[in-house]
């Protein structure tokens, strides 16, 4: 024991009764357990509680006092980093944002030099992350590989696979905005996903998501219904109308319930609106009554049962799951902080804290680290600058925004370790874990 004593903010209980008897009505006697736990919060430890299987007899483990103590002890030596990753995230949107807003130039300008910079440092840093936090989780943990990789490396490939299609924008500049779109649309997904460990939102995001695993039967039957409405409505199109046109304008009507896009696969347009808005009708069924009636007649089934049936039921039986998973939120909530905790604890930066740690003294320690860090700050910012210069073609200017990608993560990384410095021995360190409640509720003990 450290010390051979407790921490001293146990002395905050009260021992002696209050004067005025009117305040003993919501006093109680409280006992306190002390469990001394060195070593506890390791990477062993949270691993096993990240890899918990779904399953309500499983995850209830996390309403167990002792882990949630572990998990938040846990998390407040690690939130920093967290949010630390989160700007980055934000970073990266951003710099994505800028791509998609831009113009392609004949020449590169500082601008674009610098946010292709920051993209290849993302990559970098999600393939170390990927690479070197496998091989750590196996190492000090001593699961399988698989395992490690399933549940800590696929963020990574995640990272690094939804982030390539805007290496092609040099190569074909009139795919530059779709890339672009693309490559935003999956980093705000990563964002959201990212902010499952945010106590705000965290536990509304995962109940949101685990409510739609159980819908897949339903979800199936309304595709089921919605492809056998299209076939039939593929059957009835006019001659000068493809698949994709129905299917579009067939979504409209029974998704959206827009009345005017049924008139455009069908002959419910009877009074000839679309005459005087369009000055043409954009169904005729090829002028055969038969078709025009079965059509109109077929939009009315089809709006009534998709509209009224399937999609009513659908909301209920949503509405239902999200009732039945809200009390497991906080559950899954304590999960995702046990594995965003392992995450950060694989990374580079937590390991490069340790070796510092272990091999530089205390007192340069800090000094060293940024020293470092602002030496390849200083190399990116220099490769960005070169590479603005257009010097050797566009061979010349890919070699300086992949050196200034790698200085500018090796920089990052180098950060990340100087906000570890005085917690990445965290796993070494003695603990207590204390345990309140009320002496009337024996129950709990």
């Amino acid at each position: 024991v450290v010390g051979d004593r407790p921490p001293d903010w146990h002395a905050l209980f009260k021992q002696d009764s209050l004067a005025d008897p009117m305040a003993h009505a919501h006093l109680h006697e409280v006992k306190v357990l002390v469990l001394h736990a060195p070593g506890l919060l390791n990477l062993r430890v949270l691993s096993i509680l990240a890899m918990t299987r779904l399953g309500w007899r499983r995850m209830n483990i996390f309403n167990a006092i002792p882990v949630n103590g572990i998990i938040s002890c846990a998390w407040e030596f690690c939130h920093n980093i967290f949010y630390f990753g989160v700007v980055q995230e934000l970073v990266v949107l951003g710099v994505l944002l800028g791509i998609g807003l831009s113009q392609p130039a004949k020449t590169w300008s500082p601008g674009d030099v610098a946010l292709f910079v920051v993209v290849v440092a993302h990559w970098c840093t999600a393939a170390l992350n990927l690479f070197l936090g496998s091989a750590t989780c196996v190492k000090s943990t001593g699961f399988p590989w698989g395992a490690c990789f399933y549940r800590f490396g696929l963020a990574q490939i995640f990272d690094i696979v939804t982030l390539l299609p805007i290496g092609i924008v040099e190569f074909f500049p009139q795919h530059r905005k779709s890339a672009a779109a693309f490559c935003i649309f999956w980093r705000c997904i990563s964002l959201m996903s990212t902010c499952r460990a945010i106590p705000v939102i965290g536990p509304i995001i995962m109940a949101v998501y685990k409510s739609f695993l159980p819908m897949r039967g339903m979800f199936l039957f309304m595709a089921m219904v919605f492809f056998t409405f299209w076939c039939l409505f593929l059957v009835l199109k006019d001659k000068d109308r493809n698949a994709g046109f129905i299917l579009l304008y067939l979504y409209r009507t029974l998704m959206l319930g827009e009345v005017e896009s049924s008139e455009n696969i069908s002959g419910m347009d009877i009074a000839e609106i679309q005459k005087l808005d369009l000055t043409k009708q954009m169904f005729t069924g090829g002028k055969d009554a038969v078709i025009l009636l079965m059509s109109m007649g077929l939009a009315v089934f089809a709006s009534s049962i998709f509209s009224i049936v399937v999609l009513s039921l659908t909301i209920g039986m949503y509405t239902r799951f999200y009732e039945t998973m809200e009390p497991m939120a906080q559950c899954f909530f304590q999960r995702e902080r046990a594995r965003r905790c392992v995450s950060i604890m694989l990374q580079p930066g937590w390991q490069t804290a340790r070796l510092v740690v272990e091999r530089i003294h205390s007192g340069l320690r800090t000094r060293a680290v940024l020293a470092a860090a602002t030496c390849f700050a200083t190399i990116a910012t220099g490769c960005v600058a070169i590479g603005s210069m257009s010097i050797g073609g566009v061979a010349m200017t890919a070699g300086t925004i992949a050196l200034g990608g790698a200085a500018l993560a090796s920089a990052v990384i180098l950060f990340q370790t100087a906000l570890l410095l005085d917690i990445a021995d965290v796993g070494e360190r003695c603990h207590y874990l204390w345990v309140s409640y009320r002496s009337d509720q024996e129950s709990q003990e």
